[in-house]
């Protein structure tokens, strides 16, 4: 009840203003207890009482002669329980007790591995079946994200790994165009030029190695170039990638130096008794020294062949599986593709 200047009179609970349910609806808390005095918001762009405020205020308080005393306690403006938001509780980290590589190699290191890298050895020295190592390595290794860890599979020569083989062998083409391209021009700029062009390198084989796998997984060709995905991963951890990269690699170099040291000793000494034909002029010791060392020189040159392309094969096997353990840990969202 108000007098006549528009006031609640005391001793009466003070009813609520017009517009008060278009302000606040129909559930917001309404004045209650004995006399009070009304305290109305300031006119603002909302309405009369302003916007329903947003935390919990004392939309009124009583005068002297309220009912026992005191003031109302602070009312919830739409009768709900309210509460601060919780903190956000910081994102964990997985710590790995081994290194992707170390985690590739494992899987690696199995009976019959020297023996099946010895076959991938074989196979790469045959133009265009040689596709079928990368399929094959590839098609065991993208079982990896998915939580497989199968042994090595027996067979080698398949349509399925000629045909992942295939695509991978276009991708690492393209990649290596392009990097051999700017790598070029980059070239004639002095230290830094050569500096940049070695980083690309780095880059194509980090991008090469894991968009392979990607392809592998979704067995598409057009996911091998999605670039962008794969640089959103590379950022996760991209020193732990380029070291299962470069460091099998690494070792495969070394051996192969190893292998040039001897297979040139041994060139030596197979091209002796052609070079003896100058000291000795018998036609029949001439064609019997060139066939000989000529013989001996292929031989030679074979077998070197064949050693540095199984060093490389063994080489290969361990990037592809350890890679795959990166992905498996870095871009598990591609999972979700396949």
């Amino acid at each position: 009840m108000t007098d006549e200047n528009n006031k609640p009179v005391e001793g009466e609970a003070p009813a609520a203003p017009e517009g008060w349910d278009q302000a606040f609806g129909t559930d917001a808390p309404k004045p209650s207890g004995s006399a009070g005095t009304w305290q109305p918001k300031d006119e603002g762009a909302t309405g009369a009482y302003g916007a329903a405020p947003t935390q919990p205020t004392e939309p009124y308080s009583t005068g002297a002669a309220g009912s026992a005393g005191g003031n109302v306690p602070p009312q919830q403006p739409y009768g709900g329980n309210w509460q601060a938001a919780p903190a956000p509780e910081p994102i964990p980290t997985t710590a790995y007790a081994k290194s992707c590589l170390s985690a590739g190699w494992a899987d690696c290191k199995q009976p019959g591995f020297w023996k099946k890298t010895a076959f991938l050895g074989l196979v790469e020295c045959v133009p265009i079946l040689n596709f079928v190592n990368s399929g094959y390595m590839l098609e065991w290794s993208k079982e990896v994200p998915f939580g497989g860890r199968t042994p090595l599979p027996k067979k080698v020569v398949t349509g399925r790994n000629f045909e992942i083989g295939f695509y991978a062998f276009v991708i690492a083409l393209v990649f290596s165009l392009v990097s051999g391209l700017v790598g070029g021009i980059l070239g004639w700029i002095p230290l830094v030029g050569w500096i940049a062009a070695v980083v690309i390198g780095f880059l194509v084989a980090m991008f090469t190695n894991i968009l392979q796998l990607r392809m592998a997984m979704r067995s598409q060709l057009g996911e091998g170039f999605k670039i962008a995905d794969a640089w959103t991963a590379i950022k996760r951890d991209w020193s732990g990638l380029l070291w299962a990269c470069i460091a099998p690699s690494l070792i495969a170099a070394g051996v192969l130096i190893v292998l040039s040291f001897v297979y040139a000793l041994f060139a030596m000494v197979t091209l002796i008794p052609i070079a003896a034909t100058a000291a000795v002029p018998d036609p029949t010791y001439m064609v019997g020294a060139i066939l000989g060392g000529g013989f001996g020189f292929l031989l030679v040159t074979a077998v070197f062949c064949y050693l540095c392309a199984w060093a490389s094969a063994a080489a290969q096997l361990v990037v592809i599986r350890s890679c795959a353990h990166w992905v498996a840990r870095y871009a598990g969202e591609w999972t979700y593709l396949a």
